[in-house]
């Protein structure tokens, strides 16, 4: 996934390879787009920030976007969200079904 700038600012996110082409479909672009041409195309590449360590019974992560500009790179963070009472219980009876004995 990637970022596209326009004055510093995110102009779309997320953001594609096929996008770009099709974008500069009238201009001869290399086979293999690398990180530096795109850079010099105000496109940059997301890296996904390693994800918290949560309570997977009570809590769930969300993405938070747009994706920040940190450590030299553009970067998703996650946020850690506690889960509804109505979320927990379909999970856990979605559990307790796949985990059921069948009989034949």
């Amino acid at each position: 996934m990637f970022v596209k700038l326009n004055n510093n600012e995110i102009e779309k996110y997320p953001y594609t390879l096929e996008m770009f082409r099709e974008e500069n479909k009238n201009n001869s672009l290399p086979r293999f787009l690398n990180d530096l041409f795109l850079a010099a195309n105000n496109v940059y590449p997301v890296v996904e920030d390693i994800k918290p360590e949560y309570d997977k019974i009570n809590e769930k992560l969300e993405k938070i976007e747009p994706p920040v500009f940190k450590n030299e790179k553009w970067t998703t963070e996650w946020n850690i969200v506690q889960k509804s009472q109505e979320e927990i219980d379909y999970e856990y009876n979605q559990l307790a079904t796949a985990n059921r004995p069948r009989i034949s």
